[in-house]
């Protein structure tokens, strides 16, 4: 088979890949449309002749051309060989792979989208076209850690008696649920590493999922998103909840609204530093944060919930402790971040690991940082400042990687996943002008005070009492 690569210019730069059998010359715009609108298998007994590697992808692919208003875009343009491909005119399909760049239709200043990111109807929609896939993923990731002697725990049982009239679930039975996959996100790596080596700066909600499962993980927006994922599939009411380094008015978080609907007119207003969920279970409201990595874990109830609110929480780097201001904010607002993580920042995965200063991944045992590494002075400069940062902390020392590395120290990740790593960030950095190297720094830790988490004293004996078969 032959490729079709679909390279999102305008939007994350992230690639869609269409496979299509050796002999064909062209593929009409019309017939491409048409394509697109159904999904693989639908292709596949409609008589397509094209197929699809990663059918999540595709979804992801099939949203934003069929509903770009609903990504919060403007209409797309396909550009093949410098020319503009529309309705009537056909892709070439000369050659091994093709290139189409997706840009952007033209919008001035006063075209705003309207208040519409419905992640939980499109959740709903991939959950009942992929339910076997996500449904293995859900539960081998959340039983994964659960003591031998503790039945396993059923995604779809609970789905199918949350919609039953006559045999709902407990509330101990979806708050169990909610908890142990809460936890078992909260587990799942704190890390950046995985999207560098798969080339995608964002994963939503449900490709979290098949993430978890090949022992990946995310940032707090990717794993609270994932966390919602499972809440819209379950009919569990959520709102977003937001962590900036600041208070904010009712008029700040208009302007992060208008901001959202402006097609990114000007600047942020402020930075969203953190995203959590507040989630309804029977008449009670729960603050869940899943994040892990610098993060606790909370699992409050709404009056224990309310001292956060008022006073924030701190999170911690490796020597420093920031201070997180939490508010409530509209569900569109929230859904419209996402949004705008997952289609419109190309670099989102580079600024978050080297301008924000997560790292690579922050776990219990150690955080993996990486630099810029252009020799001589300026290589010197950052490895004693590692070095400074470790001895701050009572730390041992840090272990440096770069290609002339062949052995380090006993790690939890083995030489050559770093090594992967590394080329991995040196393949995807877009400055085709670079020529030095990224060095990655892994640097051991010890226990630290976000380690406990959080739990309303209420639910912790749900934790300890097994369900029923």
């Amino acid at each position: 088979m032959n490729a079709l690569d679909f390279e999102d210019v305008g939007g994350n730069r992230l690639r869609y890949t269409i496979n299509y059998p050796q002999g064909m010359n062209k593929w009409s715009f019309d017939g491409f449309i048409e394509f697109m609108e159904l999904t693989p298998s639908g292709a596949n007994d409609q008589g397509f002749l094209f197929s699809i590697n990663d059918n999540l992808r595709h979804e992801r692919f099939r949203y934003l051309v069929n509903q770009p208003d609903s990504t919060l875009n403007t209409p797309l343009v396909f550009i093949q060989n410098d020319e503009r491909i529309v309705i009537g005119d056909a892709f070439s399909l000369n050659g091994v792979t093709q290139q189409v760049g997706i840009h952007r239709a033209h919008a001035d200043s006063s075209t705003r989208h309207c208040q519409q990111a419905p992640l939980k109807e499109r959740h709903l929609t991939i959950y009942n076209l992929y339910e076997e896939m996500l449904v293995e993923a859900i539960d081998k990731t959340i039983n994964k850690d659960l003591p031998t002697e503790h039945p396993r725990l059923s995604f779809l049982r609970l789905k199918d008696e949350a919609f039953n009239t006559e045999d709902h679930p407990t509330k101990e039975a979806q708050l169990e649920f909610l908890m142990r996959a809460a936890m078992a996100i909260h587990r799942a790596p704190f890390e950046n590493w995985s999207k560098f080596n798969e080339v995608i700066p964002f994963r939503n909600g449900y490709e979290m999922w098949l993430n978890y499962l090949n022992g990946g993980g995310g940032v707090c927006s990717e794993k609270t998103a994932s966390l919602k994922f499972l809440c819209d599939v379950l009919g569990l009411e959520c709102r977003p909840v937001i962590g900036t380094q600041s208070r904010l008015t009712d008029e700040d978080i208009d302007s992060i609204g208008d901001y959202f609907l402006s097609n990114g007119n000007g600047r942020p207003p402020f930075d969203i530093k953190h995203l959590l969920l507040e989630v309804d279970v029977n008449g009670e409201t729960y603050l869940i944060d899943a994040t892990g990595g610098n993060v606790p874990m909370l699992f409050l109830n709404k009056i224990d919930a309310e001292a956060y609110f008022k006073t924030g929480y701190s999170v911690r780097m490796l020597t420093l402790t920031d201070k997180l201001y939490l508010h409530r904010v509209p569900t569109w607002i929230g859904d419209a971040h996402l949004l705008v993580c997952e289609y419109h920042l190309p670099d989102v995965h580079f600024d978050l690991t080297f301008e924000q200063d997560l790292g690579l991944e922050i776990s219990r045992d150690q955080y993996v940082a990486a630099f810029f590494d252009y020799g001589g002075e300026h290589s010197d400069r950052l490895r004693k400042h590692f070095e400074k940062l470790g001895t701050s902390q009572k730390l041992d020392p840090p272990i440096f990687i770069n290609e002339q590395t062949n052995h380090i120290p006993m790690t939890n990740r083995s030489l050559d996943f770093f090594q992967d790593v590394r080329s991995s960030i040196l393949e995807s950095y877009p400055d085709p002008n670079y020529t030095g190297d990224f060095t990655i720094v892994v640097q051991p830790l010890r226990n630290n005070f976000w380690r406990k988490p959080i739990i309303s004293k209420e639910l912790t004996p749900i934790l300890n009492k097994p369900l029923a078969t």
